[in-house]
């Protein structure tokens, strides 16, 4: 039996892969020529982004932005 604490770590592992993912998938998207909003909602309807609510992928993708890893 797992301990919740090897669970929660294991959680977060897999969200930080997917969220490593975030951008590369949005300049993807955007290249397409999609909006902002159609960008995504296509990612919300990819597999490795269903467990991310559209509040928190569209944070994500702002604090790249701030960062200033994301250069139109």
């Amino acid at each position: 039996m797992k301990s919740f604490k090897s669970i929660r770590e294991q959680r977060d592992n897999d969200m930080e892969s997917v969220q490593e993912g975030v951008m590369d998938d949005y300049k993807a998207m955007k290249a397409k020529g999609k909006s902002d909003a159609a960008a995504i909602e296509v990612m919300l309807a990819m597999p490795k982004y269903r467990k991310m609510s559209r509040d928190q992928l569209a944070k994500k993708i702002g604090d790249e932005k701030r960062k200033g890893i994301f250069k139109r």
